[in-house]
């Protein structure tokens, strides 16, 4: 096989495999709906104190739903009352989606990686401050 047909053909097989990773990119963008795992969750307090917690012990959801383009994320559970907050703020940039809001004298902020889906996820008020780390997958 001639050197220019092996450089052509491996470079178009460069390029199929390229072609699906931008397709999946998309999945991330806020374009379509998410589901957002809990895996870690940091409790702090002034002067430092820190503690990992379960999203239990943090009275929070293990799942939350993300749609972007009702503005809202809303808690995926066996809750009675399923807990709802809206989506202030959308900013894309340098490859990642940032989502802030506030409710109930807490305000919020949730970064997801677009590549992947990693996501993390701050909720602070006057006294405590959470730090949540997870990941996304499109619902």
């Amino acid at each position: 096989m001639e050197i220019r047909t092996r450089i052509v053909i491996g470079l178009l097989s460069l390029a199929m495999m390229v072609v699906p990773l931008g397709a999946v990119a998309g999945d991330f963008d806020g374009s379509r709906p998410l589901i957002m795992a809990i895996i870690d969750v940091i409790e702090c307090h002034p002067g430092g104190a820190c503690e990992t917690v379960t999203p239990q012990e943090a009275r929070l959801p293990r799942f939350l739903e993300i749609d972007v383009d009702k503005k809202e994320i809303s808690e995926i559970g066996d809750a009675k009352e399923e807990r709802r907050t809206m989506i202030q703020s959308v900013t894309q940039d340098e490859g990642v989606l940032i989502l802030q809001g506030a409710q109930n004298g807490r305000g919020w902020s949730v970064t997801i990686t677009e590549a992947s889906g990693e996501a993390v996820a701050t909720v602070s008020d006057p006294v405590s401050g959470f730090v949540l780390f997870g990941a996304c997958t499109p619902r």
